[in-house]
């Protein structure tokens, strides 16, 4: 049979029937399309509202970091701010930041990149000290066994919540350059003398402006606040006893010091590919003393 031989309806009654077929399903159509609708809108009526306010009230949940001693870390927080732990640091982050706040806590030493968020205040806890920053850069140690918390501002502006000046009733508010050491006594702030503390040397220090709790010095020696996070250990006029602190934590060893008046010792220099023994051969020469080690302890006499 040819095609052309094909028997096909006229186009009028091809019309007509295509016709018939609509009006017989157009009403299981509008049924399908109506159930359709319906099922559309109780999803978006009911689940997504549902599923929205679940997520919104998911509860935080922590991250806890413990650098060990003879190591470092670096964190990137979910607002994108970085921040590098030294070694012996404990570090909490939510998951995700909830809320007005980004809280976070130290004990130990950090250095923070915070991205900027006025809408959001980043705040770090540490020790009993609040610290609200305005989208910066600075470094903030806490040594807890000193009971000294000391920080320092290289970009941007923090706020130490709670700490007034003499003179003010305002929070200290730190600029740039700026360094502030904070030593608790008895659970009390009180004012902490930097220079006898061997943390900067007399020509790096401007007259400073009391206040209660601390010292704050507009002028700092960055790079030795923050060489730690070049791998690098500097001391500046430093006493063994601070220096013995950090020699334990970076090489993650124990220093017993036989006789006490070597703690007086002070030492100015810089460690960066050093071993262990190699930075104890330096200082016993500068010092005069001996070391042994045994293991990870080393006992050093005069």
């Amino acid at each position: 049979m040819k095609i052309s031989d094909a028997k096909t309806p006229p186009a009028g009654r091809r019309r007509r029937l295509f016709v018939k077929i609509q009006k017989r399903f157009l009403p299981y159509a509008a049924i399908f399309a109506l159930a359709f609708i319906l099922s559309w809108a109780i999803q978006k009526g009911i689940s997504g509202p549902a599923d929205r306010a679940m997520m919104a009230e998911t509860p935080q949940q922590f991250n806890e970091i413990l650098v060990p001693y003879g190591s470092k870390a670096k964190v990137k927080l979910p607002d994108q701010s970085t921040v590098w732990l030294n070694s012996g640091a404990r570090f909490r982050y939510p998951d995700h930041f909830k809320g007005n706040l980004r809280e976070v806590f130290l004990q130990g030493e950090g250095f923070f990149d915070v991205s900027k968020d006025n809408q959001h205040p980043f705040i770090v806890n540490s020790n009993g000290i609040n610290i609200k920053v305005h989208g910066t850069k600075f470094n903030l140690m806490v040594n807890a066994d000193d009971n000294i918390i000391e920080t320092t501002l290289v970009e941007g502006a923090i706020e130490i919540l709670g700490l007034k000046m003499i003179d003010k009733q305002s929070d200290v508010m730190m600029k740039p350059g700026e360094k502030l050491i904070i030593h608790k006594v008895n659970d009390q702030y009180q004012v902490h003398n930097i220079l006898e503390a061997g943390l900067l040397l007399p020509e790096e220090a401007t007259k400073p402006v009391k206040i209660k709790g601390g010292n704050l010095y507009e002028k700092a020696n960055i790079e030795l606040a923050t060489a730690w996070t070049e791998n690098k250990l500097m001391f500046s006029n430093e006493r063994f006893s601070s220096v013995k602190t950090k020699l334990e934590r970076w090489y993650g060893v124990t220093i017993v010091v036989k006789d006490p008046e070597i703690l007086d010792y002070s030492f100015t220099g810089t460690f960066e590919k050093q071993t262990f023994e190699q930075a104890m051969n330096a200082l016993s020469k500068a010092a005069s003393c001996k070391f042994r080690i045994e293991k990870n302890n080393v006992i050093v006499s005069k």
